[in-house]
């Protein structure tokens, strides 16, 4: 037994006889840890001395790593700091202390997607830069030549490639050296953006008139000239062609014009002729006329006034838009009010004007024009009596006015609401209403000139509705 357990029983027990049996088996398992405890220990000893070498190994192999990713991390983030360098401010994210390298590998990857938007962004406006038919040159202050699109390198006769990193006064004559772009730089001193002319001449001695703009920009806190170059002689020869036709043109208006007063005057010359003589016959000879022949002297005086509307509408319509306009503020309820006043109104007839008509800034004479002949025609043609209605109204459609002149007359089929607006057009005998059929027509012209449209609804029967508009 061992020499300690045994000494501890017997201060207990007194000697090993007086162990109960019962605890005899417990005593006998404790004897033999005893004994074996000393060759454990040992063993976990000789355990530990084997595999400290291994841990130190471990110790040392993890301690590597952590300076590795130290090493990775640090490079991340100085990976990072660039990025951010170059991305918009709106899409930074400044690092704060430590973070975890996914963290920053995640910012990289969010970064670097940005980045390739950006360089397919690029790369479109590059090839639209290429494909322009502007000449595009990119200058530093120096004069060494930064950019140049294909068109660029085109009117220079030479590639591109063999042209940026050169000065500009060594490949354009027409910058004659340095001191002369210097000069040019300093320009911008006093203005944000300088434009010339100047005729570029090709070695094959053909040349081109061309219209250049430089602007100055910053980027990075650096200085750089833009240049860009555009063909103007296709333009000025256009002018030139649009100055003769409009001379052309003016000439044609003043023989037009000339001309319209000529058979005015000669038409009207005959005319006034047939009424003295008519007048003579009504004065002199009118107890010698019978029933028959009173009436055709007054079918006569009637005919002759219609010539004389219509010559007088001709003349009219032919100096609508060629007249010089003199545009004034006008109140448009004044002006229909006014209309209103002058016209011979049958008993009854209800003439209203719906809300607050527009001021508009036009030639008073035309607009007059405009709404006495719808005014006039909406009386003059509707057959309800002095149970007429006339609705004049407007709308506000931003750039323009719309005006809307309603009746409750006959109304007009569809078929002929093209028709109307037509020279010399009448839908009724002129017998029976007395018309030129100039009067739509000349109203249609004005509206077309103050950039406006009109058009009808109506259906035969249902009265009518003309819209128009006017540029504000």
């Amino acid at each position: 037994m061992n020499d300690l357990l045994k000494k501890q029983i017997e201060q207990y027990f007194g000697s090993i006889e007086k162990i109960p049996d019962e605890i005899l088996p417990f005593v006998s398992t404790i004897n033999h840890t005893y004994n074996n405890f000393e060759a454990e220990k040992a063993l976990l000893q000789l355990t530990l001395k084997q595999h400290s070498d291994k841990f130190d190994n471990v110790k040392h192999h993890y301690f590597s790593i952590g300076k590795t990713e130290k090493a990775i991390v640090s490079k991340l983030k100085s990976s990072l700091s660039t990025v951010l360098s170059i991305t918009p401010d709106k899409y930074r994210k400044h690092l704060k202390g430590e973070e975890d390298i996914l963290d920053i590998v995640t910012i990289l990857e969010k970064q670097l997607r940005k980045i390739k938007e950006y360089e397919e962004n690029l790369i479109l406006i590059k090839h639209f830069i290429d494909k322009s038919t502007d000449a595009i040159e990119v200058v530093d202050m120096s004069g060494r030549l930064f950019f140049i699109n294909q068109r660029g390198a085109t009117l220079l006769e030479d590639t591109v490639d063999n042209l940026v990193g050169k000065y500009i006064f060594d490949i354009d004559s027409k910058v004659l050296n340095e001191d002369s772009w210097q000069r040019t730089v300093s320009l911008f001193e006093h203005n944000e953006q300088l434009t010339f002319t100047r005729l570029h001449k090709y070695k094959n001695d053909s040349s081109l008139l061309m219209e250049i703009v430089l602007n100055k920009i910053e980027v990075n806190s650096k200085s750089y000239v833009i240049a860009v170059s555009r063909s103007i002689s296709e333009r000025k020869k256009a002018e030139k062609e649009r100055e003769v036709l409009v001379e052309k043109l003016r000439e044609m208006n003043k023989e037009l014009e000339d001309f319209a007063y000529i058979i005015s005057h000669d038409l009207k010359a005959p005319l006034r002729g047939i009424s003295t003589l008519a007048s003579w016959l009504s004065e002199d000879h009118l107890d010698n006329l019978d029933k028959e022949g009173k009436e055709l002297i007054q079918l006569l005086n009637r005919r002759v006034r219609r010539m004389y509307s219509l010559i007088d509408g001709v003349l009219m319509y032919s100096r609508v838009g060629r007249a010089q306009k003199r545009n004034k503020l006008l109140d448009i309820n004044n002006i229909v009010s006014e209309i209103i006043d002058s016209l011979e109104v049958p008993t009854g007839f209800e003439m209203t004007i719906e809300g607050e008509l527009p001021l508009i800034t036009n030639d008073e004479t035309q607009i007059r024009q405009v709404f006495q002949n719808f005014i006039s025609n909406a009386i003059k043609y509707n057959d309800k009596g002095e149970n007429g209605r006339i609705i004049v109204s407007s709308k506000d459609l931003w750039s323009h006015w719309q005006f809307c002149i309603a009746d409750n007359g006959p109304g007009i089929p569809a078929k002929y609401h093209d028709k109307i607006f037509q020279i010399f057009q009448t839908l009724h005998r002129r017998d029976d209403f007395e018309s030129t059929g100039i009067g739509l027509t000349i109203v249609s012209k004005i509206i077309k000139n103050n950039a406006g449209e009109i058009w009808i609804k109506s259906e035969e029967g249902q009265g009518t509705r003309f819209y128009f508009t006017i540029k504000k």
